[in-house]
């Protein structure tokens, strides 16, 4: 009987217990967050019905199948692994984020991993089992898809927020990050705006309608520091109180990385100004979202939302909540649909089972 165990390479510890047992409570914070273990949870309840085992890890394990989410920034560790298991599946998410190269990269993956899941397009000549499917809306089942709140009245919202951390330590870390903001077709050439550049300049020309959410930015030393609302909160229950939010990828391209940011929009009745994905019109309907790239600067941006009166709010805010209720569960993006696509890839390819 074929088994299978679950560790995060992203964790500073691989066999950090709480994510190897994927049955564990939704309350821990440890990273991956809640909104991996429950797929994670599906997938090995879909295997279990195939007649699969789930193994618990530990440093002394030896694995048939480990589902690695996300490759270990140390090579060694990488190594490791690759050598107590059969199978390594790897599953890119953060990983070609954060990837100094993207030639280590897949030098790494075609060294040690037996098969990659991917929100990418397999690379060419790549020579490894890979699958293509995009990342899924990491809903647990006790949050409902439309929060209770969704369509809260356009008077009674806040006018517009940004969820996100800052480096405490005068961001000097955050210089180097990916593209955060991007400017439209205007210009050939998109502006380089890490969230802290955007929620400096919004804080300095609109104070009073803007609120930032998230850590370490009452350590600010600028003007975004007085916007600034607290820390942690259910980021659901935020965006029910406001119109308009900034849903910003961490990155800018066309390998498919399209993340939650934009469906706790649509879910929360909270209009996404959405930046990262050149493909997100071939998933999302664009009459549910504000697209970015359709500004050159900042200002373009709050002027146009300065036109939205109710009705025009009201439309667009409705229209990203009937993609929840009537579109989301049958597109690639449901948690449902990723474990039917990763578990037949995964029976399929792991043991040269029945299964294909």
């Amino acid at each position: 009987m074929p088994s299978i165990a679950f560790c995060s390479g992203l964790n500073s510890d691989l066999f950090e217990g709480r994510f190897g047992d994927i049955f564990y409570s939704e309350s821990s914070s440890s990273y991956p967050s809640e909104y991996w273990r429950y797929p994670l949870r599906l997938l090995a309840q879909r295997l279990i019905l195939s007649g699969w085992t789930i193994q618990p890890n530990s440093p002394d394990s030896e694995f048939d199948v480990l589902y690695l989410r996300d490759l270990p920034k140390d090579p060694v560790a990488l190594a490791a692994l690759a050598k107590r298991s059969k199978t390594l599946v790897v599953h890119l998410a953060e990983s070609p984020l954060r990837s100094v190269s993207g030639i280590k990269l897949l030098e790494q993956l075609r060294q040690y991993a037996s098969l990659v899941i991917s929100y990418m397009p397999m690379p060419q000549g790549i020579g490894i089992p890979w699958l293509t499917v995009p990342l899924p809306f990491l809903t647990p089942p006790v949050s409902p898809l439309v929060h209770p709140n969704a369509l809260q009245h356009f008077d009674r919202r806040r006018h517009l927020c940004m969820i996100s951390g800052c480096d405490r330590f005068g961001w000097r870390r955050r210089l180097s990050e990916p593209l955060l903001f991007y400017s439209g077709s205007r210009q050939k050439n998109p502006v380089k705006m890490p969230r802290y550049v955007l929620a400096d300049s919004i804080a300095r020309v609109a104070p009073d309608s803007f609120d930032i959410y998230g850590y370490s930015w009452n350590f600010a030393r600028s003007a975004s520091k007085k916007c600034w609302r607290r820390s942690s909160a259910q980021k659901n229950d935020i965006l029910t109180s406001y119109k308009f939010y900034f849903a910003f990828e961490n990155f800018k391209g066309s390998i498919g990385y399209i993340t939650e940011k934009i469906f706790d929009g649509f879910r929360s009745g909270c209009i996404p100004i959405y930046a990262g994905d050149l493909s997100i019109d071939d998933h999302i309907p664009s009459d549910a979202y504000i697209d970015a790239r359709q500004f050159s600067n900042i200002r373009e941006i709050l002027d146009f939302l300065q036109t939205f009166n109710s009705d025009k709010w009201s439309a667009m805010s409705l229209a990203g909540v009937e993609f929840m209720k009537t579109q989301f569960e049958s597109s690639p993006f449901s948690p449902q649909i990723f474990v039917e696509k990763v578990a037949s890839f995964i029976l399929c390819n792991a043991l040269k089972d029945d299964h294909c």
